[in-house]
């Protein structure tokens, strides 16, 4: 039976603004979007261009911090497979397709890596944004992830 094992949160993936949770479970990982730029369109009323743009930054980021925290809610609310429904952007990489995880550390952030082998043997690499805090714990999943799929066949 799947089950959760590790939760990395808030990490950037495909562009430093698109942030994900990443569920990591005893098959899969699944990155769970919680932010998406196109989440809260800029729009500007007649305050913010008095005021100026401080304004609607505060409102974006009171909204920003609302629907994180909604999503989160449902992502454990619902079953595992439920949530990878709920937005469009939700994936998953099961351990089996996985040839490497790595971890690398960069001058202000940190990277995690997978590299994928897909069905026709293609390789892709899939890299996620992390904050220099989560180095250590993203080095302790990736460590668990790689010695839970080298023992499974490919």
């Amino acid at each position: 039976m799947e089950k959760k094992i590790a939760l990395l949160r808030h990490v950037s993936g495909h562009t430093y603004d698109i942030v994900y949770d990443l569920v990591f479970t005893t098959e899969r990982m699944l990155a769970l979007i919680v932010w998406h730029p196109g989440d809260a369109p800029n729009r500007f009323g007649m305050t913010e261009m008095l005021i100026g743009g401080q304004f609607a930054k505060l409102k974006e980021r009171a909204a920003k911090a609302g629907l994180i925290g909604e999503r989160r809610t449902l992502h454990e609310e619902k079953r595992l497979d439920e949530v990878l429904g709920l937005h469009r952007l939700n994936f998953e990489i099961p351990y089996r397709s996985i040839a490497a995880v790595e971890v690398k550390r960069g001058l202000f952030r940190s990277f995690l890596e997978f590299r994928i082998i897909g069905a026709s043997q293609t390789e892709r690499t899939i890299r996620f944004t992390l904050a220099r805090a989560q180095h250590g714990e993203a080095q302790a999943i990736a460590a668990e992830v790689t010695a839970g799929t080298s023992g499974k066949q490919r």
